[in-house]
């Protein structure tokens, strides 16, 4: 495992009750509970918010030549797969910030349409760095 990959899951682990466990035949260790898949298959970084269906992987890609910059670029997806969204999809954004449609590019703009629905912000300031 990369080294990079194993500091985001330390990072994780030591800052909220998620434990990770590295398994290498999830068939037989994980037919009836839900688990995280890292990959490389796709082109990107990316994953699903969230679990995307019980008794089954959440698939996160971890492009290498993209990816593995920073640490930071894997802590976001793996944020994401234990079900953190972005910050400016929050219902009350509109009460810190202006979104200017215009200046988001095309193709990108899902990324800052208000979560309306299952969304779970865990009572957390908008800016988590906000003192």
């Amino acid at each position: 495992m990369n080294d990079l990959l194993t500091k985001a899951m330390d990072t994780i682990s030591r800052h909220s009750c998620v434990t990770f466990v590295r398994v290498r035949n999830a068939t037989r260790c994980c037919r009836h509970t839900s688990y995280m898949r890292v990959t490389a298959e796709r082109p990107g970084c990316h994953s699903p918010v969230g679990r995307e269906y019980a008794g089954g992987p959440t698939v996160v890609n971890l492009d290498p030549d993209k990816c593995f910059r920073k640490v930071g670029h894997i802590l976001h997806e793996l944020l994401h797969a234990l079900g953190r969204n972005h910050v400016m999809t929050r219902t009350d954004r509109g009460e810190y910030v202006d979104i200017l449609w215009e200046n988001i590019n095309e193709g990108k703009s899902f990324h800052h349409r208000l979560c309306v629905k299952g969304c779970v912000e865990q009572g957390c300031q908008f800016s988590m760095l906000k003192r």
